[in-house]
């Protein structure tokens, strides 16, 4: 017996959240892997994603945004339609429904998200370089030290994605709380 069409649909939505971006890498922010290579491959995961993928807020659509806008015809079967389109396209429409969410807080907190996008772009778009710290210690205390790098980058980098999503998920629902009021 197979499962009912819903519980694919609802597997694949489960699927396209699985494989955001900072919920894939949620142990960078506790513990970052060792090595440069392996902060930086992943800061330009994320990187390629946004500007190769057509991704948003590290979403990766399932399927190029040409095949997802194509064939806006009446179904045969609707339900049965909705389904397919669902399993097919979920990370597609996890991104459209990300980027009304941005617009939408933008336009309830815009100082909130927009320092939350600055904070978001410095480390994705920034050069490694910039993030390389020395501290000047006093001799007593074990001298200069290296703080920073590419591993505070990644850091602030998962940091400002997780504030990005809790934010649209906290303001859409509040979005939600006065329409339904209204």
């Amino acid at each position: 017996m197979s499962a009912p069409p819903w519980a694919d649909a609802k597997l694949a939505v489960y699927n396209a959240f699985r494989d955001v971006w900072f919920v894939k890498n949620i142990r960078v922010f506790l513990m970052p892997p060792t090595g440069e290579r392996a902060c930086e491959a992943l800061c330009q995961d994320l990187l390629f994603n946004m500007t190769r993928e057509a991704g948003l807020l590290g979403v990766k659509p399932n399927h190029p945004w040409s095949d997802f806008a194509s064939d806006f015809q009446y179904p045969d079967h609707p339900e049965d339609r909705i389904v397919s389109n669902i399993q097919r396209y979920a990370g597609n429409y996890l991104i459209v429904i990300t980027l009304f969410a941005l617009i939408s807080s933008l336009a309830v907190s815009p100082g909130f998200f927009i320092f939350l996008i600055v904070l978001h772009c410095i480390p994705l778009f920034g050069p490694p370089e910039m993030f390389d710290v020395l501290l000047n210690l006093p001799a007593s205390w074990g001298g200069p030290r290296d703080c920073g790098g590419v591993s505070i980058r990644l850091r602030i980098l998962w940091f400002a994605e997780a504030l990005l999503w809790v934010g649209l998920v906290i303001n859409t629902r509040r979005l939600v709380l006065i329409v339904a009021l209204l």
